[in-house]
């Protein structure tokens, strides 16, 4: 958490200079990577695609040991308030995805800021299919004996 609110801080500080330089202001796309029982997941592949004017600006990162993950966009013509940030992650083979409008209101958007949060699921439909229909074989053969 002190690390979140650090980045938060150096951000806007960041901010206010490059808007009063005229320069291009950060556009920070972060969340969380969690699977099914909402448990952090360390090392997760994440890919995170911003929709700037029609086009996609893709950055990738690793979630950090609390699930964390973060990029930055620097050239307000790759990422910028209105567009759409769209995450994806994959952790042992399963994936998960999420989408967030980035905003900047100055209130609930302090910053120039999309977070998107994104659960993976531990058993896909086939894997937990498979998981099904073994404990169905394992019954019959039981009861079979």
């Amino acid at each position: 958490m002190n690390k979140a609110l650090f980045i938060l801080i150096a951000l806007s500080f960041l901010i206010v200079g490059f808007a009063s330089a005229g320069v291009d202001v950060p556009v920070l796309v972060a969340g969380h990577v969690y699977d099914s029982d909402a448990d952090p997941i360390q090392g997760a592949s994440v890919t995170v695609n911003c929709e700037h004017n029609g086009v996609n600006y893709t950055q990738y990162t690793l979630s950090l040991l609390d699930g964390s993950y973060q990029v930055v966009y620097f050239d307000n013509d790759e990422c910028w308030v209105g567009d759409t940030a769209f995450v994806s992650a994959e952790y042992n083979g399963n994936t998960g995805s999420g989408t967030g409008p980035v905003c900047w209101d100055g209130e609930q958007c302090p910053i120039p800021i999309a977070i998107v949060d994104i659960t993976i699921p531990e058993l896909t439909m086939l894997g937990a299919m498979i998981v099904v229909l073994a404990g169905v074989g394992i019954i019959a053969y039981k009861r079979k004996e």
